[in-house]
């Protein structure tokens, strides 16, 4: 869906909107979110905070934290440029680490894109937090160009066998 910036309880956030959605689809935005917030739970530093859900009419909100830029934005910047390794090199170690301790709990993301991999200032520098967490406990394959080869021909994604998926 479209991510638009919002006010909710006074604080700057995310808002991804995806309008027109049906009784299904409502339910796998509840199940989205039920899948965030157990997988913040276990690893609180490393995933970008979800504040809320709201379904209005035929539309969802997710309310999440708000990031200033992404992985994606650094990679391939625009107007285009090559991008500076001493920029790259620390996000790409915080990655790294917060990868290491999602699946120290028993949780692959299962749809990690430079898109998912979200900025947050924090003073002179930025702060690594993965978001778009649907698939992070399930057993499906995420965007299929990021996925593992077994994922793209079919067989079960590559996972770190976490057990503990939310109803």
């Amino acid at each position: 869906g479209k991510v638009v910036r919002g006010v909710y309880l006074g604080a700057q956030v995310a808002v991804r909107m995806a309008p027109a959605i049906a009784d299904a689809q409502k339910e796998h935005a509840r199940r989205e979110a039920r899948v965030h917030a157990a997988v913040f739970q276990l690893c609180p530093m490393h995933v970008v905070w979800l504040r809320g859900l709201l379904l209005r009419g035929g539309t969802s909100h997710m309310v999440m934290e708000l990031a200033q830029s992404n992985l994606g934005a650094l990679l391939h910047p625009s107007p285009p440029q090559e991008p500076r390794l001493e920029e790259l090199l620390p996000l790409l170690s915080q990655l790294a680490s917060e990868l290491r301790a999602m699946h120290s709990q028993g949780v692959g993301h299962g749809n990690l894109k430079p898109g998912n991999v979200l900025l947050l200032k924090e003073g002179a520098g930025w702060r690594v937090k993965l978001a778009d967490l649907a698939v992070a406990l399930s057993r499906t394959v995420g965007t299929v160009a990021y996925s593992c080869g077994g994922a793209r021909r079919g067989l079960r994604r590559c996972r770190m066998g976490a057990t503990n998926v939310p109803p």
